[in-house]
């Protein structure tokens, strides 16, 4: 019997709404999926999570480093 790996995607958005959304579908889509709200926190789980894939809004909010320069970097 083999064991299917499941995709693995970092969703990263500061507006709530929309990382819960985002997480939704695909969570239904049979994707495993960390989601965070901030750069500090997606920095972190890329090294402890792994990801395949990640999906970042491209503005953390006005303070700290923004998405555009997390993705940059």
């Amino acid at each position: 019997m083999s064991i299917a790996l499941k995709e693995r995607i970092l969703g990263g958005e500061d507006e709530e709404f929309t990382l819960n959304l985002l997480k939704e579908v695909l969570v239904n889509a049979n994707i495993q999926v960390e989601s965070v709200n901030n750069v500090a926190d997606a920095l972190e789980r890329v090294g402890l999570f792994d990801p395949q894939t990640m999906i970042v809004g491209l503005n953390f909010g006005v303070a700290g480093l923004g998405g555009g320069r997390f993705i940059a970097s």
